[in-house]
């Protein structure tokens, strides 16, 4: 991450306070010196999402989202912390300078792609589009949805969008670096989109970023064309429509992920706003974060072909790795959202979504149909691929919950399966090998809640593993709040659960013990090194070395009187 001004940053937070900032998205209710809510990041009944007015964090304790102002704007607008500065420094009034590596070539490939965009849907209302409208309009897409969702066409010559392209001031290289012309290898540069029905695809911000493109003629190949990834456009990170889903999927309190941004078009149009797309390919990490921060209550409405099956059960493993289970929609074979929404409805759809199955029982039931589970040996297969599918899953609970059902249906212990996941598990749980009484997370953990005490904390005293591997991803940034968005949710609340447990008027005193602690640790090392130079040095040159062993001892002996134990 980039480096920003600090002094900006302690302005912005000068300005904001977390209390009014979380207030604009859910009621807060006062408890004591903090407020509660129900947090708006996971569905509960009970409140436990907690703000501190005196900490500037909130945190919550049933899913474990955490952080300062930044770090809840980033969850709640599913932002980077660039885009969250941007914004905050907006609502405070902070105006941010334009870093001196700010790449003004994004802009570029901004406003390309919004005017390709606008010609494209220029065309569509012409004499030429006629073929793309009637597309459209089959698929029960019209007017008012050309316009929401920009829908163009791009002419059948080859030409055509280049030359309006250049004189609009862009050249024939920026065209090609982007997708929009392509070049043979010999010869002129050409029109890559060519008689498609085009859809902008945008970014989180709603910029276009990219077209998909849909073939208008029968022996048209390939039937979807879209454009490669270039600087302002990875198709991993992108899910489409974003930045008008987001709202929606808040408000319906779930998530409908499709394939492909047909499919996802039809449903916003047919009352399901809280449609996205991955842009047609397998699901990605970053992909399933993005999904997560918006609901942790996921439909997969994936076809209902064997590849579709396959997606599915990919999804899923990204999203068990995030302590989700999602629920998969059974569309019958051959169709898809788009093909059943259009020729049944919105009922039988909005039917099939009340009844979506949790994922992890449709596997079983999946494999059931598969393998003959009262043969020893297809039963040991069958449980092999459930133990399999359900390693991934970082939450203990559920996923024991789930081996136990898998047990009782194949009428073996759990005991026997939990031994055969622990086989099988690669990677432990975050966290299941560290201390949690260490004082270095605490002296962490409090650093973050004051600049100043950032800018003095001892990072190189830490011994503690946990705390090191967190140090090493925070340091070099000198304001806490980029450090802390650099961190994964469950290592953030770790370190804010930490300091909320500290009491105001006793975090200044922990805090100088620690660093107390932390001195202690420095000047300890430092008498190591004095009494092995000691051993290795004549008779006659110790004594100056003795000395200095002597003064550090005497320190070290003062701070310890003073300082706070480890425990564990």
């Amino acid at each position: 991450m980039g480096k920003f001004d600090t002094e900006i940053l302690e302005e912005i937070k000068d300005r904001i306070d977390i209390v009014q900032l979380v207030s604009k998205y859910v009621p807060l209710k006062r408890a004591g010196r903090n407020y509660q809510a129900l947090c708006p990041f996971h569905q509960e009944k009970t409140p436990s999402f907690t703000v501190s007015p005196e900490k500037q964090f909130f945190h919550c304790f049933g899913c474990n989202a955490s952080g300062d102002i930044f770090q809840f704007v980033m969850k709640m607008e599913n932002l980077t912390f660039p885009e969250a500065l941007e914004m905050l420094a907006k609502e405070a009034g902070v105006e941010i300078p334009p870093s001196p590596g700010y790449d003004r070539g994004k802009d570029r490939l901004y406003a390309l792609h919004e005017t390709a965009a606008r010609l494209f849907h220029k065309h569509l209302l012409s004499p030429e589009g006629a073929r793309a409208r009637e597309m459209a309009l089959a698929r029960g897409i019209g007017p008012q949805a050309w316009e929401r969702f920009q829908l163009g066409y791009a002419p059948e010559d080859w030409d055509t969008l280049r030359r309006e392209m250049q004189d609009k001031g862009f050249s024939a290289d920026e065209m090609l670096a982007v997708g929009l012309l392509g070049k043979r290898e010999k010869g002129e540069p050409y029109v890559r989109f060519r008689h498609r029905l085009m859809i902008p695809i945008w970014d989180t911000k709603g910029r276009v970023v990219a077209f998909g493109g849909r073939a208008l003629a029968p022996d048209q190949e390939p039937k979807y064309l879209n454009s490669p990834e270039h600087t302002a456009f990875k198709k991993g990170e992108i899910l489409y429509p974003y930045h008008l889903a987001r709202k929606a999927a808040r408000d319906m309190g779930y998530i409908l992920l499709v394939e492909g941004y047909m499919d996802a078009i039809t449903c916003h149009l047919r009352g399901f706003p809280n449609a996205l797309a991955a842009m047609g390919t397998a699901l990605t990490p970053s992909q399933a974060k993005k999904l997560v921060r918006l609901s942790r209550e996921v439909v997969l409405a994936y076809d209902g072909d064997e590849a579709g099956k396959k997606a599915a059960v990919r999804a899923a493993g990204l999203f068990f790795r995030l302590g989700v289970v999602p629920k998969i929609l059974l569309l019958p074979q051959g169709e898809d959202p788009d093909s059943l929404l259009r020729t049944q409805g919105e009922e039988v759809f909005r039917g099939l979504i009340s009844n979506a199955q949790d994922v992890v029982l449709w596997f079983m039931d999946e494999g059931e149909h598969r393998y003959d589970i009262t043969h020893p040996g297809e039963r040991a297969k069958w449980l092999t691929e459930a133990v399999e599918f359900l390693s991934p899953l970082e939450d203990p609970i559920l996923q024991e919950s789930y081996l136990a059902e898998a047990a009782s249906r194949a009428k073996v212990t759990l005991e026997a399966l939990k031994a055969k996941l622990q086989g099988k598990r690669k990677i432990k749980r975050v966290g299941s090998t560290y201390a949690s009484g260490s004082w270095e997370i605490l002296y962490l953990a409090l650093a973050l809640t004051r600049r100043e005490w950032w800018s003095s904390f001892k990072g190189e005293v830490l011994r503690d593993s946990r705390a090191v591997a967190l140090w090493n991803k925070m340091k070099g940034e000198a304001d806490p709040s980029v450090a802390l968005s650099l961190l994964e949710e469950d290592e953030r609340a770790l370190l804010v659960g930490k300091a909320m447990e500290v009491p105001w008027e006793d975090m200044e005193g922990v805090f100088l013990a620690c660093d107390r602690r932390a001195q202690r640790g420095l000047l300890e090392e430092e008498a190591r090194g004095l009494k092995r130079r000691m051993q290795d040095t004549a008779w006659e040159e110790r004594t100056e070395l003795l000395e200095r062993y002597m003064a550090l001892m005497k320190t070290i002996k003062g701070l310890k009187e003073e300082g706070l134990h480890e425990t564990h």
